[in-house]
């Protein structure tokens, strides 16, 4: 339904949206295909150049190509690591325990790593109100020098909220709460809660999830720092990507994508990959059991696993 998103896979047609943004490189493609099967139906001359006037933005890529600069070595420190797939209930340690498992592994082949992402809701448990399995991380294998980037659950009073945590030198350094929930799928309105039969059928037994108040970025000590979005932010957050970040600042999406078709881990990839050449930002995409990095114009760079 986003006409443009499908042109994200060539970067080239898109250069345009840097100077205009999305909402006039909509229109003319909307224009573009209007007149041409205006021109197509009719065969008048006199339209023949309505087409050709519309493409115009889209063909300045080709005249005017983006220069690629060298991405900073920071980027090539990240690494992904994929969360467990064991059912819901099972017990928080053990759950901790293959996530150091995985850790461990990816550090043992790859010491230079220095930040390891992981996507929304590895852990569905409240990892603030576990350092047990924070400390099981950090004395074992995260150490002083490698920083955790993970999804989980956040609790604070009798609210529970989906987070996306940045673990380091053992403790939480920040933590970002997801501000735009699912309808129906991470919480039920007030008017559906008023009778139990309802909650249990649309949430089937799943966390009805606060949604936070305030976007929060995360910090480096290497003096970038990244805008969060916990999927569905992403996508339908009223606020979308800032246009004030600075030069040092980067995209970070994080997906739950395990229950989505390929078509739709494919369209998540593509709006990432949009958002970073709107911006002209570095963008990077964090699923389940795929991440990666887009340079600002597009190029696609893998990281560790």
């Amino acid at each position: 339904m986003y006409p443009l998103l499908p042109l994200a896979e060539y970067p080239q047609f898109l250069a345009a949206v840097r100077f205009f943004g999305t909402e006039f490189l909509l229109l003319f493609l909307i224009c573009f295909s209007m007149s041409s099967a205006f021109f197509l139906r009719t065969k008048n001359k006199k339209t023949f150049f309505l087409p050709i006037i519309f493409l115009t933005p889209f063909l300045i890529g080709f005249v005017l190509p983006h220069k690629e600069k060298e991405l900073p070595d920071f980027f090539k420190t990240f690494a992904h690591v994929a969360p467990p797939d064991i059912p819901d209930g099972t017990p928080a340690l053990d759950v901790a325990q293959e996530i150091y498992y995985r850790i461990r592994r990816l550090l043992k082949q790859h010491p230079e790593v220095r930040y390891i992402v992981m996507p929304e809701l590895s852990c569905r448990f409240a990892l603030n109100e576990r350092q047990d399995v924070i400390d099981l991380w950090t004395h074992n294998a995260l150490g002083d020098q490698v920083g955790l980037l993970i999804g989980a659950c956040k609790k604070k009073d009798e609210n529970i909220f989906n987070s996306f945590y940045f673990i380091q030198q053992g403790r939480v350094q920040q933590v970002h709460d997801k501000t735009c929930l699912m309808p129906f799928a991470e919480y039920v309105s007030k008017i559906y809660r008023i009778f139990s039969f309802t909650k249990k059928l649309f949430l089937n037994g799943a966390i009805c999830f606060t949604p936070g108040t305030k976007n929060v970025h995360f910090w480096f000590k290497e003096g970038h720092s990244c805008k969060n979005y916990i999927c569905a932010e992403a996508l339908f957050a009223k606020k979308k990507y800032s246009n004030l970040l600075s030069d040092n600042d980067f995209l970070l999406s994080i997906f739950n994508d395990a229950l989505f078709s390929n078509s739709f881990h494919h369209l998540f990839v593509l709006w990432v990959k949009l958002q970073g050449l709107k911006q002209n930002k570095v963008a990077l995409f964090v699923g389940r059991k795929f991440a990666c990095l887009f340079t600002p114009g597009g190029k696609e760079q893998s990281i560790y696993f």
